[in-house]
């Protein structure tokens, strides 16, 4: 039986949820979350720090969280009633897990994930994400100023952007003097502090957390990786995306952004989940190789009907024209959210 796999936040829901926790609970909070998110990006894959993965961004923010009050009953509220999802994702969610094996697999907190599966009827224990109860974890009086004066400290440094050409030598003045704040912080000014600890505490499924749950979920239902369809969007899918083709599944990139993108077999935009149930049936019916003659044969009429804005077998050509417009559209439906990750 042919398999569905999915990230959350991009091809079934609009939301970041760790940033827009930062966002309502950290003052500034958002903007001090893109700059911890660009600073992800940084470690995971322009460094490649031994034992760092993409997505670990959410344990970076716990400490911030505690230090500014956040309890698990706020972040379960928040989240329940801040669920937004992908248009039409709902009902094509349901038709695909009607006809395959299907879970997701998120880097976001568990709170959220129980509220989405909530919101789509979907069975949590089909889930992985990122385990966190917070009130387990406590910060005294010094150490919550301190995380709050640094974070101040963090607002006054300049917005940054990373090169795309993904190069260390290519880094702006302002990127390497925020990431030279966040590597001290981090790595050396919280060892051995209650906030240090926090940092081994959760354990985020990104990066080469994904690829192991896209395992023991392959494990579970007994299916071949060919038999795999594999939906992401973001850094955190591309391990991931790596696995499945290497097994020979279909890695597909839904608003992706660059990460996403060069890691896929097939990139597809729009503004309407329509188009992942199309090639969901088309999988179901023929492979990989079914799916490609779709996309071929998607005619102007159609892709205006799902608000498809491009398909794209990824063959290397026009790859940046692509980059461009898949990021346009995920900035475009997302905001900020979909300037990170």
């Amino acid at each position: 039986m042919k398999q569905y796999v999915t990230d959350c936040e991009g091809p079934v829901s609009l939301n970041d949820n760790a940033m827009e926790l930062a966002a309502a609970f950290i003052p500034n909070g958002e903007d001090f979350f893109v700059k911890l998110s660009r600073y992800d990006d940084y470690l995971a894959d322009m460094v490649k720090r031994p034992g760092y993965k993409a997505g670990d961004t959410l344990r970076l923010i716990i400490p911030f969280f505690k230090a500014y009050g956040v309890s698990a009953v706020m972040m379960e509220d928040f989240s329940r009633s801040h669920v937004m999802l992908v248009p039409g994702a709902a009902k094509v969610l349901r038709e695909i897990a009607a006809a395959m094996n299907t879970f997701i697999i998120s880097t976001s907190y568990s709170p959220y994930i129980e509220a989405l599966c909530g919101e789509l009827d979907f069975p949590f224990e089909n889930t992985y994400c990122t385990a966190i109860d917070i009130d387990r974890y406590v910060l005294d009086a010094r150490e919550t100023d301190w995380l709050r004066a640094v974070k101040e400290e963090i607002d006054a440094l300049p917005a940054y952007d990373l090169p795309a050409t993904g190069q260390l030598a290519d880094l702006s003045a302002d990127a390497r003097k925020v990431v030279g704040r966040f590597e001290t912080l981090f790595w050396h000014e919280m060892k051995g502090t209650q906030a240090g600890a926090l940092l081994t505490a959760v354990n985020p499924v990104g990066g080469a957390g994904k690829a192991r749950a896209l395992a023991a979920s392959v494990e579970r239902t007994g299916a071949a990786v060919t038999d795999v369809l594999y939906v992401g969007d973001s850094i955190t899918d591309v391990q991931a995306f790596e696995s499945v083709k290497q097994g020979g599944g279909l890695a597909v990139s839904f608003n992706g952004n660059r990460y996403a993108i060069e890691a896929a077999d097939i990139a597809v935009y729009g503004e309407d989940a329509a188009i992942l149930g199309m090639i969901a049936a088309a999988f179901v019916a023929g492979g990989k190789d079914n799916v490609k003659v779709l996309l071929r044969g998607l005619s102007i009429n159609i892709m205006n009907e799902i608000k498809l804005r491009g398909a794209h077998v990824m063959t290397g050509a026009d790859r940046e024209k692509i980059i461009r417009e898949s990021e346009a559209v995920r900035r475009s439906i997302r905001g900020v959210a979909g300037q990170v990750g």
